[in-house]
């Protein structure tokens, strides 16, 4: 996490991705800003750590002791991403210093600036073409869901959103707005496990987790600073973060760091201050997380939630990132142990200080679940399986996507994803089958609507691969299938490998047939109506003539 969103919550964060909408991956992709993806925020965060172990290396060669465990301390933190430890002094001493007017003064000019750049952040999110999952129906009841969880005396506005990302995590900005990953609402069993998770991310908000971070950071590099400094001139810092107040209400935090930098203070104090403004992929804080789960665990009793339901969540996500840590990235790269942490945490409030109340709202009955939320987990799961396939996350699409079968059996388009996750991890002929057999599931499926293309070319592949003449004509009617249907889907345009498709029909006996793109595609399908490929090779064939006749 950055200096822009704060306590990455439960979860954690794994920088944010910007994907392809793979409900509907058949379809043309959409251009994704790439500085908004979590390669983006994994290249940084390489860079920071480069740095920092060149500087270490550099630390050895001089004998600079001093330097050389500051920057493990650097490294360490980055690993345990827990919080930095400070003496009783040092702690005084901060606390002395956040007393001072010229401190406050910077303290909540670096604050404003943070509010001011997470409403750029959610200016930049909501402009981004495919940052959203593309399922509204979906949006709404997430965030209808965390709006009834809002305090009913917070002064703040909160939005709640799904992030297209089959990786967990879930953050919030300073401002309120709420995100949550695909990978996280995939993962979940329940409505009461849900609404946990985005009550955690509400205590931030209502625990102002991002005003204590940045003041926690202006003290640390002040308290930092201090420290290198000798006797003679310590008194010296705080008149250059006096000087630099006026820069940060006037041209924001960065003209604040300038003006420390800018200062001839000459001892690292500009590198202190900008330490902390590099994008870090998990900083968040033990502390606030503790507090944030707290916060959720009362929150969903209130709402007459099973809150028993909430140790649950580390379980599941335990195992997750232990079958494949990737998919816990942005946890420490897939540690568990704070998981571990927080639901002992949690699961002693149960046994505990929350354990009469929960009696009592146990007896009047604690709601589990809500009627459709069994119906819109199925189209969350196809879809973040068909997202963890495009990572190569076989272990996560494939349980999603068998999850998403088990919820609703009639969705060709989840049969047409297990049958590429079969397909792409096929080691004997019995999962080669299972592949075939969900192929065949989608095209029986979708003989109505005829929406899904790519299903008839694999069929016509594993056909082909029998070389048996028997079934050459099959193998035909699927290609030619797969074009017409690939037409309609795309405005007219067949597939950029004719040429190779055109191989596959020789191969299958057939050296004659041949398709051709159309410039036009009239969209005459009443409304309401069922459309099938039939129709749609009509009106390509209309649009064709009619453009001959000109």
């Amino acid at each position: 996490m950055n200096n822009r969103t704060f306590a990455t919550s439960w979860i954690l964060v794994s920088g944010l991705v910007l994907i392809v909408i793979a409900a509907h991956a058949q379809q043309p992709q959409q251009p994704c800003d790439r500085e908004m993806t979590d390669e983006g925020q994994i290249a940084r965060q390489g860079q920071r750590i480069n740095t920092l172990w060149t500087k270490l290396y550099s630390s050895y060669q001089t004998g600079d002791k001093k330097e050389e465990e500051e920057l493990t301390k650097q490294l360490v933190g980055f690993a345990s991403h827990g919080e930095p430890m400070f003496s009783d002094d040092e702690k005084n001493k901060m606390e002395e210093m956040a007393q001072r007017p010229e401190v406050k003064a910077l303290i909540d000019a670096n604050y404003a600036e943070t509010r001011a750049e997470d409403t750029n952040q959610a200016h930049r999110y909501n402009l981004s073409a495919c940052f959203f999952y593309p399922n509204p129906m979906l949006q709404d009841y997430v965030n209808k869901l965390g709006q009834s969880l809002v305090p009913a005396n917070s002064s703040e506005f909160y939005t709640f959103r799904i992030v297209n990302d089959p990786r967990l995590g879930a953050w919030t900005l300073s401002t309120g707005s709420v995100y949550i990953t695909t990978g996280v609402v995939a993962s979940l069993d329940n409505e009461a496990q849900l609404a946990y998770v985005l009550a955690h991310e509400i205590g931030h908000v209502e625990l102002h987790h991002a005003f204590l971070k940045s003041r926690g950071e202006i003290l640390e590099n002040l308290l930092e600073a201090e420290k290198i400094r000798s006797a003679r001139k310590k008194g010296a810092i705080l008149g250059a973060a006096a000087g630099a107040i006026g820069g940060a209400f006037g041209g924001g935090k960065s003209a604040a760091v300038g003006a420390l930098g800018g200062a001839a203070l000459g001892y690292g104090v500009a590198d202190l201050i900008m330490r902390t403004r590099v994008a870090k992929l998990t900083d968040f804080s033990s502390t606030q997380e503790t507090a944030a789960d707290e916060f959720a665990m009362h929150a969903v009793l209130e709402h007459n939630f099973d809150v028993r339901e909430a140790p649950k969540i580390f379980v599941a996500l335990q195992n997750t990132v232990q079958r494949d840590n990737r998919v816990g990235m942005g946890f420490a790269y897939g540690q568990v142990n704070s998981l571990i942490d927080r639901r002992q945490h949690v699961q002693t409030l149960l046994t505990g200080a929350m354990k009469a109340d929960l009696e009592t709202r146990s007896k009047a009955g604690l709601q589990t679940t809500s009627p459709n939320f069994a119906l819109l987990m199925s189209e969350v799961k196809r879809d973040n399986g068909a997202l963890a396939l495009d990572y190569d996350l076989f272990d996560e699409a494939r349980q999603n996507l068998e999850d998403a079968v088990a919820l609703r059996s009639t969705d060709p388009t989840v049969h047409y994803y297990l049958g590429q996750v079969y397909k792409l991890t096929a080691r004997t002929p019995v999962d080669a089958q299972k592949a075939m057999d969900h192929y065949m599931q989608s095209i029986r499926l979708d003989t109505t609507r005829n929406a899904y293309y790519n299903p008839h070319l694999e069929r016509a592949l594993a056909l082909l691969n029998q070389n048996d003449p028997t079934v050459f004509g099959e193998v035909q009617k699927e290609i030619k299938t797969y074009i017409e249907l690939y037409k309609v889907n795309h405005g007219g345009a067949v597939p950029r490998n004719m040429y190779i498709l055109y191989d596959y029909l020789s191969l299958a006996g057939e050296d004659s047939w041949s398709n051709r793109p159309v410039t036009n595609v009239a969209q005459t399908q009443p409304a309401g109506a069922s459309p099938n490929v039939e129709t749609g090779k009509a009106e390509v064939k209309k649009t064709a003539e009619a453009k001959k006749t000109k």
